[in-house]
C-alpha cells in the first residue's frame, strides 16, 4: 500500500511541475534607445531618441522549457504623431505576434519576425524582434524594427526605418490587461 502511495505521489509530482505555467501581463512602452535610419517619415513623425514610439500591451504564458507570446499595440506611425498619448484609443492584436513561439535562452523570452510582402510595383519587408527578461523583480525588454518600402520596377527606396527599443514593464493583472484590450487606457 505504501508503495502504491508513494508511486502516486513521485507521478502527481512530476506531472504538475512539467505542465506549470505562469501568465504574464506586461505593459511596456517602446521607448527609442537608438534610430538607425528615419527616411521617409514626414516631419511630426520624426523619431528621437527617448521618445515613446509606441506602447505594447503584452500576453506571455511561460511554461518549463517554452513559452507563449501575444502582443497588442498601436501603429507606429499613430504612435510617433501622437507622442505617446493613447486616450480614448484601443490597443489593436498584432498580426505577427499574436500567441506565437517564444524561444527562451537565460531566462530571455524572444520573438521575432522576418517577412516581406509584394503588392504591384511596391515591396516591403520588415524585421522585427522584441526579448522580455525579469530583472530583479521588475520586467524589461529590448526590441528592434528595421522596414524598408521599395517602389517601381528599379525598385527605389522609398522609406527606411530602423531603430531600437526597450524599457522597463509595468506588470498589469489580467483583469485590467483585459480592459486596457477592450476599451483603451
Amino acid at each position: 500500500m505504501r508503495k502504491v502511495f508513494f508511486v502516486l505521489f513521485i507521478f502527481f509530482l512530476f506531472t504538475t511541475t512539467s505542465f506549470a505555467k505562469e501568465t504574464v501581463y506586461l505593459k511596456c512602452p517602446e521607448i527609442i534607445k537608438e534610430v538607425r535610419s528615419s527616411k521617409g517619415l514626414r516631419a511630426n513623425e520624426k523619431l528621437v531618441k527617448g521618445g515613446e514610439v509606441n506602447r505594447n500591451y503584452t500576453k506571455i504564458i511561460i511554461s518549463k522549457s517554452s513559452s507563449r507570446v501575444t502582443m497588442y499595440g498601436y501603429s507606429m506611425i499613430m504612435s510617433v504623431s501622437r507622442n505617446g498619448n493613447y486616450k480614448g484609443e484601443k490597443p489593436v492584436k498584432s498580426s505577427v505576434f499574436s500567441n506565437v513561439k517564444g524561444h527562451i535562452e537565460d531566462g530571455k523570452i524572444t520573438v521575432r519576425h522576418d517577412g516581406s510582402l509584394v503588392e504591384g510595383a511596391v515591396k516591403m519587408t520588415q524585421v522585427e524582434s522584441y526579448k522580455f527578461f525579469k530583472k530583479g523583480s521588475n520586467w524589461e525588454f529590448t526590441g528592434m524594427l528595421i522596414a524598408k518600402v521599395f517602389q517601381g520596377s528599379s525598385e527605389t527606396l522609398v522609406f527606411n526605418v530602423a531603430y531600437k527599443v526597450g524599457a522597463k514593464c509595468d506588470l498589469l493583472t489580467k483583469e485590467k490587461f483585459k480592459s486596457i484590450i477592450k476599451k483603451g487606457e
